[in-house]
């Protein structure tokens, strides 16, 4: 939801806690604003130091051209983690065995391996 709308729509609808979720039906995961105040109104996958250390083995979110919407490699060719406020995207490891059982398109494997990114954070990871 927009900034601007969300603690007036807290307030017109009497509403205590706005659960904003982000996800996608072929994706590896979820982010969820469990809000109930000022402090995290209109964040992304909030979650605290802790969660956000052990997610941390798992996911990455990386910068992106918000022109061409292509993610932003540095000049060895893997991507650049984006900070706090940053345009960005969240990228899920992929494992052999979550590759096994991760959502892929139907009868179309050029878009499966399209949408798999290789080479992240060193050479061959996917």
């Amino acid at each position: 939801m927009r900034p601007d709308f969300w603690e007036r729509f807290r307030e017109r609808f009497n509403i205590p806690i706005i659960n904003e979720l982000y996800g996608a039906t072929n994706g590896l995961g979820a982010m969820l604003n469990p809000n109930a105040g000022p402090f995290t109104a209109s964040c992304i996958g909030l979650r605290g130091l802790l969660m956000n250390y052990i997610f941390s083995k798992f996911e990455a979110r990386v910068k992106v051209d918000m022109d061409s919407e292509e993610i932003v490699r540095d000049e060895k060719g893997f991507t650049i983690r984006c900070g706090v406020n940053d345009p960005g995207q969240v990228l899920y490891k992929v494992t052999p065995q979550i590759a096994a059982i991760a959502p892929q398109y139907y009868k179309n494997d050029y878009a499966t391996h399209y949408r798999r990114i290789s080479n992240v954070f060193e050479k061959g990871d996917m």
